[in-house]
């Protein structure tokens, strides 16, 4: 009997382009790098892809890494949750 089935969707079943994302939501040049910077290539969001550490703490850490940014991050990772990317790719706070 099958209990289980997991779907790999982040870049396997959906294309998920963290750079055309957040063109697409209308984040301006500069807030795109801030959270790129602070977000998608911190080293955190890997660990968060693959549900190794949870969305609250991610949060945390991405917004230590420029605190000045906290509502962009805060605003940003809440875009994501609402995108639905799936597992534990949309964070919330």
């Amino acid at each position: 009997m099958i209990k289980n089935i997991l779907f790999d969707v982040g870049n396997v079943l959906l294309d998920f382009d963290p750079e055309r994302f957040l063109k697409e939501a209308g984040y301006t040049k500069e807030q795109q790098e801030i959270a790129m910077r602070c977000v998608f290539t911190h080293p955190l969001w890997d660990q968060l892809d693959k549900g190794t550490v949870m969305e609250k703490e991610a949060l945390q850490e991405f917004i230590k890494a420029d605190p000045a940014q906290e509502a962009l991050i805060s605003s940003e990772s809440a875009s994501i949750s609402s995108f639905g990317a799936g597992g534990s790719l949309g964070l919330s706070s």
